[in-house]
């Protein structure tokens, strides 16, 4: 009985496991910064972005992932230090490489807690970035046009640049520096403006941040053609001009060439491309906090996106009940109120790359029975305290747990919820169309393995069989494209025209409801549930009867009975 006590205990710690990693032990002292000998090389963080180190010039190259390419100084005298946007890092040891560490704190662009590995290419890298360096002032000069007719004439030996745009036929002129911070150089150009050069030095990207005293306007933003390139492109190829994301990055296709594209970039018109807004909003969809295990706007307003992308935008979709359902832990960032852009629709779901080699998990569809369905709602209300990442927000069902209840047994009502908004027992014997993120579908498959059947789910496919390979439920847009977790919410945004006002606040689609209520407690146990009640009731039976065996011997011990040796203590009187 005692072993039987620790099953679920031990099933879900396996299915915590399963599910993340974290550890609970003492926080480490602090690591002592690597020595110049050992940070000598090329560097790189996985995500294309490099750090050559040169201990011997005091001096490192820093090349971002979208192209901008910035040297600047090393400082030596105490330990190896790194100068970057006017703050200094650390290099701390991490396992085959290190850690920036930043000293000090700003909002301003930083390197804080970027790790780095070295290069295994690193003799032919070091190469590249030194030509590159010394290369790019020089790439600058000529005349750049843009699709849009605006104009820089750009003199290096001089530093200085001419803008005209045939838009406000207004000519300004401007400086070129570069501060040696790590960014690279810049024309003054509403903010600053870094440049990024194609292969062949023939195009260029102007990615704008803010200065001390400009702030971007959105002109002269974008990709400038040099001299006969420009009308090339304009003729031929910008009719294909688009955005879109590829290997976790926002990139501009121009029809020839691709651009990734700076975080939190703010696209400006390119040609026939542009950044779409999709949607506004007059309230805060905030990301749920890990500590509240309650309904959530985002997380409602997601999992409707799932469901009206499998019955709307999906190449083929079956005329069945469907469910929708997504995990806490995609939910990457927050919604605000004012205007919703594509960018900020895929930041919310930014996780994974799908079979395609594409930015961010696509949706997939699998069949639960109705019982399978009542265990996801489960890990919702008895893992989620445990672990916040597990919460599960839904689109076409309800339900109600009782945290006083046993673990396992949280759940006392559910239902499906129609399109008419009318809800309806769950079948346990019917197949549901559940419709999910490819990451927290693989996740639902493993619970049954992991918990031991405690929480039995098994995905299917529409005829019942097993599902082994969810790459092969991946839902289709009709051009045989994935249908993305991110491209599902910003086409639902679009289709709005405005935020719903019901994800403002709270829908009860899922209600704590805490009560020691007897009927409410025994209300709807699983097997698992009643073999520990009966289990709890064997052991009171037990307690009341030793108890009792107790006070009983007490009572003979005190009050009667016969002495060894046979007889009746005699009368004394």
């Amino acid at each position: 009985m005692k072993r039987a006590n620790l099953l679920p205990l031990f099933a879900l710690s396996t299915l915590l496991l399963g599910l993340t990693a974290c550890g609970d032990g003492a926080e480490p002292s602090p690591p002592t910064s690597m020595t110049a000998e050992e940070l000598a090389g090329v560097w790189t963080d996985g995500l294309q972005n490099f750090l050559l180190l040169d201990p011997d010039n005091s001096r490192y190259l820093y090349l971002t992932y979208y192209g901008r390419l910035g040297s600047g100084d090393m400082d030596l005298e105490d330990r190896p230090m790194l100068s970057y946007d006017d703050f200094l890092y650390d290099f701390l040891p991490q396992d085959e490489g290190f850690v920036l560490d930043q000293n000090g704190s700003s909002d301003r662009e930083n390197l804080d807690g970027m790790v780095f590995t070295r290069y295994d290419q690193e003799e032919t890298m070091w190469d590249q970035l030194l030509q590159a360096d010394e290369g790019q002032l020089a790439a600058l000069d000529g005349v750049w046009q843009d699709p849009l007719d605006e104009l820089l004439v750009i003199d290096t030996d001089r530093m200085e640049y001419m803008a005209y745009s045939s838009q406000s036929r207004g000519v300004a002129t401007g400086t070129l520096a570069d501060a040696h911070d790590g960014r690279g150089p810049y024309l003054f150009l509403n903010g600053r403006a870094y440049p990024k050069f194609s292969l062949g030095n023939d195009i260029l990207m102007l990615y704008f941040y803010p200065s001390q005293t400009q702030e971007p306007d959105g002109t002269f933003s974008g990709v400038f053609y040099q001299q006969g390139t420009a009308q090339e492109i304009a003729l031929y190829h910008l009719d294909q001009a688009k955005f879109t994301y590829f290997e976790g990055h926002l990139v501009y296709f121009d029809g020839l060439r691709m651009f990734y594209m700076p975080e939190n970039y703010s696209v400006g018109e390119d040609g026939l491309a542009y950044d779409q807004v999709l949607t506004n909003t007059s309230f805060d969809l905030i990301k749920p906090a890990n500590k509240d295990q309650v309904d959530n706007g985002l997380g409602n307003l997601v999992a409707d996106a799932y469901h009206w992308a499998a019955t709307t935008l999906a190449k083929a979709a079956p005329d069945v009940d469907t469910v929708a359902v997504v995990a806490d832990g995609v939910l990457r960032a927050s919604l605000y109120q004012g205007n919703i852009t594509t960018s900020q629709a895929f930041d919310v779901l930014s996780m994974g790359v799908g079979e395609d080699g594409k930015s961010g998990y696509p949706l997939v569809s699998c069949y639960l029975t109705g019982k399978e369905l009542k265990a996801v709602m489960e890990v919702d209300a008895s893992v989620s305290p445990l672990m916040p990442v597990a919460q599960i927000y839904g689109s076409g069902m309800t339900w109600t747990w009782n945290p006083r209840r046993m673990i396992f047994n949280k759940v006392t009502d559910c239902a499906q919820v129609l399109p008419d908004g009318s809800a309806v027992p769950i079948d346990d014997d019917r197949l549901y169309r559940v419709v999910t993120g490819l990451y927290t579908g693989q996740m639902l498959g493993t619970v049954n393995d992991q918990s031991f059947g405690i929480l039995a789910i098994t995905p299917k496919d529409a005829q019942g069989n097993v599902i082994t390979d969810y790459e092969e439920h991946i839902i289709y847009n009709p051009n045989g494209s994935e249908v993305k977790e991110w491209y599902a919410l910003a086409s639902y945004l679009q289709s709005m025209g405005e935020v719903d006002g019901r994800y403002a606040a709270p829908e009860g689609r899922k209600v704590e409801h805490a009560t020691w209520n007897p009927l409410n407690l025994l209300k709807n146990l699983n097997l698992f549930g009643w073999l520990a009640v009966l289990a709890a009731v064997l052991v009171l039976a037990a307690v009341v009867f030793l108890v009792w065996r107790l006070c009983f011997h007490h009572r003979r011990g005190r009050y009667g009975g016969r002495r060894r040796g046979g007889g009746y203590r005699p009368y004394r009187g």
